[in-house]
């Protein structure tokens, strides 16, 4: 049975364009194209939407990585068999073969990074802030940097590989150079190194105070890739992080927020030491209730025999670290205002010399 002349005309026009290898060429590139915005399409309206019912938010963040690294492999392997179908480029077959494996090398190199940053990310916004691990955003700039010049270099590695360049004699001299810089900067990856440890086991954070085993004591304000500073004051004082990360510390601020603390005092062998206790716990409550922590109940203690005086001593509470300081004031203040008032004496330096008659 004899076909239609319309048929047997398309017929022929789609004989001639299967044996025309670049209108086949063009066709399987147009494809191509129009299939990787399908699978874009795809990903950005169902596959994300399935993600986001999802508690954890890591899969937004890897989905959201692969999108356009997808997309490119698509339009790459699409214009790699494109070339395929033009006979005039069929003897440079091999040469098309390795740049498409140097474009797939880089395309790895591209889809790791990002998948590893979006990974960091995820991290940082979801797992430290939960566990109380806060990254501070001046790590995770330097590591972004470290992680990109990382796979790069070891894609850069595999690309040398395959233009035919021997590779284990550059290896190995980066491996000296590494050597080199990482000794040269000790001191700089040591901070570093000491810093993130800082932020991960959380001796203290920005807002504690603190008091160094130098004995400086101040505010925790920030928490750097290379040094932690405290605030003493209107001043700053900049400590290195590996030397504070190896230095004992009294951070107030913790467990609780509260702070106890001894005032050290002295009254004299004249007066009478439970009136001495009276007074001074009485003067004691009053400061809490204006200073400190009202429902705190200070303890007082005779510690011992002075040159002078009798020693004894006091805890108060503040409501925090800030606050210790101002309370340890107005308490010196109201109890040598309340002595003199009843009479006790807190004596001079005295010291008995005794000689013998020659």
């Amino acid at each position: 049975m004899a076909l239609p002349d319309s048929l047997s005309w398309a017929g022929q026009y789609l004989d001639v364009i299967l044996r025309n290898d670049l209108l086949t060429a063009g066709a399987l590139l147009i494809a191509s194209v129009i299939g990787a915005k399908i699978l874009y399409f795809i990903i950005m309206r169902y596959v994300t939407q399935l993600t986001k019912a999802t508690k954890t938010t890591l899969d937004d963040e890897l989905v959201a990585a692969l999108q356009r690294p997808i997309y490119f492999l698509a339009i790459t392997l699409g214009v790699y068999f494109s070339l395929l179908q033009v006979e005039v480029l069929l003897a440079y077959r091999e040469l098309m073969r390795r740049i498409l494996l140097i474009f797939l090398i880089i395309l790895a190199t591209y889809t790791v990074a990002r998948l590893l940053v979006a990974v960091l990310g995820w991290y940082d916004k979801e797992v430290s802030q939960r566990t109380g691990t806060r990254v501070s955003e001046h790590f995770m700039p330097a590591i972004r940097k470290i992680i990109y010049i990382f796979i790069y270099a070891l894609g850069f590695v595999f690309i040398l590989d395959q233009l035919g360049v021997k590779v284990t004699a550059l290896i190995a001299s980066l491996g000296v150079v590494s050597l080199a810089v990482a000794l040269a900067l000790q001191d700089t990856l040591s901070n570093f190194f000491a810093g993130f440890y800082i932020m991960a086991d959380k001796p203290f954070k920005p807002g504690d105070l603190v008091k160094l085993e130098t004995g400086e004591e101040g505010v925790v304000s920030d928490i750097g890739w290379r040094s932690t500073r405290l605030k003493l004051g209107q001043n700053l004082l900049i400590v290195p992080n590996n030397k504070l990360s190896q230095s004992r510390i009294i951070n107030y601020s913790l467990p609780i927020k509260e702070v106890t603390f001894s005032v050290g005092c002295a009254t004299s062998y004249k007066n009478d030491l439970e009136k001495v206790e009276q007074v001074t716990l009485k003067v004691a409550r009053e400061v809490l209730k204006a200073a400190g922590v009202r429902n705190f109940e200070p303890s007082f203690r005779f510690t011992g025999f002075g040159e002078s005086n009798v020693m004894f001593s006091v805890v108060l509470m503040s409501g925090n670290g800030k606050d210790k300081g101002v309370l340890n004031h107005e308490f010196i203040k109201q109890l040598m205002k309340e002595f003199r008032k009843e009479g006790l004496e807190i004596s001079l330096p005295v010291r008995r010399v005794y000689t013998s008659k020659g």
